[in-house]
């Protein structure tokens, strides 16, 4: 599933984002299943910046192993088939919300 996802990071000023989204979703569609989740994700991952990320767009918590500096996409893609990244902390998570 890796040639599944589309991802960058993106720095300034000491800020750092990461999107992360899948792609070509018909392939992963022949499956029968929405491309979330562990069913389509369960052996995928993404080399990644070590450290805990927050999705701005869910308020999930995301992060890397300590030993492989690796995101589970089961995890990032678990309730949608993209997320956008923040660093932990950089986003205060009750601040996360639409109005």
């Amino acid at each position: 599933r890796a040639n599944n996802v589309c991802a960058f990071v993106r720095q300034h000023e000491g800020a750092q984002i990461m999107v992360i989204a899948s792609r070509w979703f018909a392939r992963l569609a022949s499956t029968g299943l929405a491309p979330i989740g562990d069913a389509v994700w369960h052996d995928t991952e993404l080399e990644a910046p070590r450290g805990e990320w927050l999705d701005v767009l869910t308020g999930q918590f995301v992060s890397t192993a300590q030993t492989d500096e690796a995101l589970p996409l089961t995890n990032v893609f678990s309730t949608l088939p993209w997320a956008v990244l923040a660093p932990a902390g950089a986003i205060p998570a009750a601040g996360v919300h639409a109005r």
